[in-house]
């Protein structure tokens, strides 16, 4: 299942994309870890915060067993996860800075 978010020609034709739309769908737990630490986060009052320091903390605290990959958190997948936290919670649009991915370039 492709992200809205992603649903760009450019996106949707890139490897990269496509590689993080099999990992997204075939392991939920990365996302509900990561959603649940950006918002924990994000309900502190911080205006900012990093996605790539959450996805450290999720490498940290636990191994995961995931499939599909060979690296159990890709950091490719950093920025997509910060996306999709953009695109389910606009009530805090702001508070991971975006740049462009490398499945956008």
């Amino acid at each position: 299942m492709a992200l809205p978010i992603l649903n760009t020609p450019l996106a949707a034709q890139n490897r990269l994309t496509k590689s993080f739309d099999k990992f997204h769908a075939a392991n939920p737990q990365v996302w509900q870890e990561f959603e649940s630490a950006a918002l924990t986060m994000a309900r502190t009052g911080r205006k900012r915060y990093g996605a790539k320091t959450i996805w450290e903390v999720m490498r940290y605290r636990r191994d995961l067993q995931t499939t599909g990959t060979k690296y159990k958190l890709n950091n490719n997948y950093t920025a997509y996860y910060a996306r999709l936290f953009k695109q389910e919670h606009p009530e805090f649009s702001e508070f991971f800075e975006l740049r462009i991915a490398k499945g956008e370039r």
